[in-house]
């Protein structure tokens, strides 16, 4: 761990105005993602909140194959219950009910989500 006095740290920023930046861009992006975090939790159900973590975390670890996304991660259900706010019983529900129908399958450390059946 590295501790910066506030002075030393503030001539740094005046300094090296690319810290500066990077420092506001990282800041800027979570207080985008606390905003939109904070919206899903107002305006949307559950199911959605889950289905949209879902398609987030495949767009960031994803491989597209056609129709089909295959994101080589293990689901924790109590983080994804956390990005999503919701308990751990209704993740399970919406996991069920996207399985059933065909939107979502499980695989060993990997899940695959079908585009035609997300679209339908």
């Amino acid at each position: 761990m590295l501790e910066i006095a506030s002075d030393d740290f503030m001539r740094l920023l005046e300094s090296h105005f690319d810290i500066t930046k990077g420092i506001l861009a990282e800041l800027s992006r979570r207080l985008r993602q606390t905003n939109e975090h904070v919206s899903d939790l107002t305006f949307l159900d559950d199911r959605t909140r889950v289905l949209k973590n879902l398609i987030n975390l495949a767009n960031q670890h994803g491989k597209r194959d056609g129709v089909f996304i295959h994101i080589h991660l293990a689901l924790n259900y109590d983080e994804l219950s956390q990005m999503a706010g919701v308990s751990k019983q209704i993740l399970s529900e919406v996991l069920r009910e996207l399985e059933a129908k065909g939107v979502l399958v499980f695989g060993l450390n990997q899940y695959t989500l079908n585009l035609t059946k997300l679209r339908g």
